[in-house]
This record gives C-alpha cells, structure tokens and sequence, in this order.
C-alpha cells in the first residue's frame, strides 16, 4: 500500500508539472485562435477528465441499455458549440466561445481549449462532420484548436465558405472534403441531416447580397432524427429566414424533442409562430449573462444582449416545452415566473440515447467553461 500511495503522489506532481508548463506556452498569444498540437492538449488532460468518465460510467451501469449515442451542449458562455457522439467519432454544430476571443485566448487561456479538452475526456478521436450555422465569432472560435487536434473528415458551411476559407484555409487538412455549396440532405454516421435553410435559396441569395448582411439569417437551420428522437439546430436564425422556410415548405415541421434555442434566447429570433409548429419538448439555451459581477462577463458578450429574453421563454413554455435548460447565468432583468421556468443553468447538457435512438438518461454537469479556469 506504501508503494502505491508513493507511486500515486509522484504522478500527480508530474501532471501539475506538465499543466503548468502548457498553461504558460501561450499566455502571450494574442490572435483569435490559438494554434494548439495534439500533445498539448493532451498534457491538459487530468484528473478532470477521470471525474467525467467516472461519473458517466456511474450513471449508466445499472441501465439494461448503456447509451450508444450522445447529444452536448457546452457550457461555453453566450457560444454555440454542440455535436452528437457515437462510439470515438462526432458529429459538430458550431465550435464557438462566447466573449472577446482576445480576452479569452490570453487570460482566460484555458477557457480556450476547454472544448477540445472536454472532447478528449468523451473518448472521442475523430470528427466525422462539422456544421456551421454562420460567420459570427461565437459560432467558430474554436475551430482552429478543433482542426489542431482532431481528423476531421467533413466540413459543412453556410453561404459564407469563402469567408471561413480565407480566415481558415491553411488550418484544414487536404483530406477533408469541404461542402462550400448549399445542399438539403448529408448523410454522416449513418445520420440523416436535413438542411431546412435549403429550402429558402433565394431568401438567402439576397440577403448575402445585401451591403448590410445579416449573418444570423443565413444561420443553417438544421434537422435530423435518430430513432425516435427528433433534433433541430438552429445556430442564430431569426425570424426572417423561419417565415422564409415556412413559406416555400409549410409541410417541413416536425415535433422536436431536442431544440436549440436559436440566437441564444435573444428576442431577435425564430418567431413564435415558427417554433410552436414544433411542439418542442425539451429546450437548450446556448447563452448567458452577467451585469452584476466579473465571472460570467468574459463570456456573454456585449452587454446589451440580454439572454434570454423574458418573452422567449414564456413563449417557448406556452409553446410546450416540457423543460428549458441554459448553459450560462439568466438575464437578471427576468421576473420571478419566467426565471422559475427555466429548470437547469449554468450548466454543460449531455442527453443519452440507446441503440435506437430512445432517450434512456440525462445530466447536467457543472464541468462548464467558467469552472475550466
């Protein structure tokens, strides 16, 4: 018992030892995104990614059915960055950071790499696909780190390719295959992906055209089903692109089970009429907030985007939504009533699925961003 015990105790001051030289090879990077090789993410590993392993195994070994799928939402302040495990691959929507990639990628460095640490601690070992709603900062800033680290098979980009291609060309590997042109339907890991934004080409065609573009309204607005359990990704679409949707395939809606709150819960967003065609039941609010004091700030954004908007949730229970989750801190303008509607915050969302596609588990872990630092 002696041996081991000292044996345990050497290796965890060899660990810190490695942490501590990693954390600092950075600290004076100051562009968007750092470029980081696979061995020093994976010296970042530690006893963090034992606890997450643990704690899934310990939910899950008393099930006759252990999960075959996973669905995330992390906790990456008022960022989207959400994918579908299955077995060591994924499957991504959106790579982003909420905040000042400036501020983050020097001070809060380990705020950066968290995404693509937490993938590591999954298991996972290779991105089958990756889907981006849009060209904004809080849907792709931690792409490079993604690319850096990870075979990635698939890229998927809205109608700004050419925009992702001139910022991150040199990082994607010639083995990817790059989808730069709008299609309706991808197929990965046995996956069927619908691409209800192909269905409003010429909604998007103008608005990409416009001298003032509205990124958010060429967001990909995205479904998918396994088994039973339906999906829809809607990175930032607003209501403009859901009345464009709506209007070329008003047969197109589904019932969701598992919805993506588009543009954060921001009011300027899919507008009621659109998402209670959707009878939602369980609703994941990628965003936050936080006026009163420095832990969230890094990570929300301009101040003035309030998320969620009390409105949005009251419509969202109106609409059906069995529960509302958020990955951040509640706008503290919301009135008691709305703010009881939201039944979990400020935390990372992981959602269990069988073999099937059956919704058998799922957690709320508080393995967030914030508590990364």
């Amino acid at each position: 018992m002696k041996k081991i015990l000292a044996l345990l105790t050497g290796l965890s001051i060899n660990n810190i030892f490695v942490t501590s030289i990693v954390s600092c090879t950075f600290c004076s990077n100051g562009s968007e995104e750092a470029n980081l090789p696979n061995e020093n993410i994976d010296a970042k590993l530690n006893e963090d990614s034992q606890d997450v392993k643990v704690s899934i195994d310990d939910e899950t070994k008393d099930n006759e059915t252990k999960p075959f799928y996973e669905y995330t939402m992390l906790s990456t302040g008022s960022g989207l960055f959400q994918f579908i495990k299955k077995g060591e691959t994924a499957i991504v929507y959106d790579t982003g950071i909420g905040g000042s990639p400036r501020v983050w990628n020097t001070k809060l460095y380990n705020g950066n790499i968290w995404p693509t640490k937490f993938l590591k601690e999954k298991g996972i070992n290779k991105i089958s696909a990756i889907f981006f709603s849009h060209f904004h900062t809080d849907h792709y800033s931690n792409f490079r780190s993604i690319l850096n680290n990870f075979q990635v098979d698939n890229i998927i980009f809205n109608y700004e390719a050419n925009e992702f291609m001139k910022k991150f060309g040199d990082s994607i590997s010639p083995n990817t295959k790059i989808y730069d042109k709008l299609e309706e339907f991808y197929t990965f890991d046995g996956i069927k992906f619908h691409n209800w934004s192909y269905s409003a080409k010429d909604f998007l065609d103008k608005e990409s055209h416009k001298k003032q573009v509205n990124r958010n309204n060429l967001s990909n607005v995205l479904y998918f089903k396994i088994g039973p359990t339906d999906f829809l990704f809607t990175g930032d679409a607003e209501k403009e692109l859901g009345e464009a949707i709506a209007s070329q395939k008003p047969d197109i809606f589904k019932n969701i089970d598992i919805y993506q709150v588009p543009h954060h819960g921001s009011r300027n967003s899919l507008s009621k009429s659109f998402f209670e065609k959707l009878n939602p039941k369980n609703c994941y609010i990628p965003g936050t907030y936080d006026e009163e004091n420095t832990s969230w700030r890094n990570f929300m954004g301009a101040a003035s985007h309030k998320f969620p908007d009390g409105n949005i949730v009251d419509q969202l229970k109106e609409s059906g939504c069995q529960e509302i989750s958020m990955t951040g801190k509640p706008y503290n303008g919301l009135t008691t009533s709305q703010l009881e509607k939201i039944n979990n915050t400020e935390v990372t969302i992981t959602i269990y699925l069988d073999k099937n596609g059956q919704i058998i588990d799922k957690k709320y872990s508080k393995n967030t961003i914030l508590n990364s630092l």
